[in-house]
């Protein structure tokens, strides 16, 4: 579904030096595959989700999405943010339908905006605006516009970064329930080693600045996953490789 080949990013400073984030960074994603990627902070790990959304040009390699070369904003890509940046003057519903509208695809919203309002647990909040709601709900809302045009990839850029340890525990069970109805192919973005563990098929594991990848470790536990595995002795392992990985052990 995704091709990363030899991907860098060079920025340039307000005084003109280079900055590298990202250096000669590839791997492959299969389609409805779940890819957790873990870094220290400022290894690149959003500018890579920028770049393969197509927001952010390479300054060297390509993205290829399905084998065409990504040149500029994908297609079939949702991206949630590490805030909700929801629209205040708006409601719940208007928030999440705002990409459709937006398509002129507004003969789908109902159907599509009834299905994810039940799956996110938000019946009810359709007439709220985000200051009524808590932060876990806004993350909610945030996920349901991204995924109200049904996209083939979901990039999240540690979505869930803001919220307190119980409701981040909550939100990581929820969105399996949503992959699973869905089966986008996700690219997630989390400092969190145990939620990277907890919730992909592969964690991406980067070094720090400039960005490369330095390891790739399968998480072979079964599926569906509930927070009763992160008591299993393979969890831990799990969880202790990608920290030997990152020098934390």
């Amino acid at each position: 579904m995704i091709s990363v080949r030899g991907v860098s990013k060079v920025f340039k400073t307000l005084k003109g030096a280079d900055v590298v984030a990202l250096k000669d960074v590839s791997f492959d994603v299969e389609e409805g595959e779940f890819i957790a990627i873990v870094g220290p902070s400022g290894c690149g790990k959003s500018t890579l989700l920028r770049i393969v959304a197509g927001l952010v040009p390479p300054s060297d390699g390509e993205i290829l999405i399905e084998g065409r070369k990504v040149d500029g904003p994908a297609k079939g890509v949702g991206m949630v943010f590490q805030t909700p940046v929801l629209m205040p003057w708006k409601k719940v519903a208007e928030n999440i339908l705002f990409p459709l509208h937006i398509m002129g695809r507004n003969s789908e919203a109902n159907d599509s905006l009834a299905k994810l309002m039940r799956l996110l647990g938000l019946e009810g909040f359709e007439h709220a605006y985000p200051f009524e709601l808590s932060g876990g709900m806004q993350s909610r809302v945030s996920i349901g516009r991204a995924l109200i045009t049904n996209p083939k990839i979901l990039l999240m850029d540690e979505p869930f970064g803001a919220l307190d340890a119980l409701t981040r525990e909550k939100m990581g069970l929820e969105l399996l329930n949503i992959w699973r109805e869905y089966r986008n192919t996700v690219l997630f973005v989390t400092h969190d080693v145990a939620e990277a563990v907890f919730l992909a098929d592969r964690v991406v594991v980067m070094t720090a600045r400039p960005g490369r990848v330095k390891n790739i470790v399968r998480i072979e536990l079964d599926r569906p996953r509930d927070l009763a595995i992160k008591s299993s002795h393979e969890f831990a392992q799990y969880t202790l490789s990608v920290r030997k990985d990152l020098g934390l052990l």
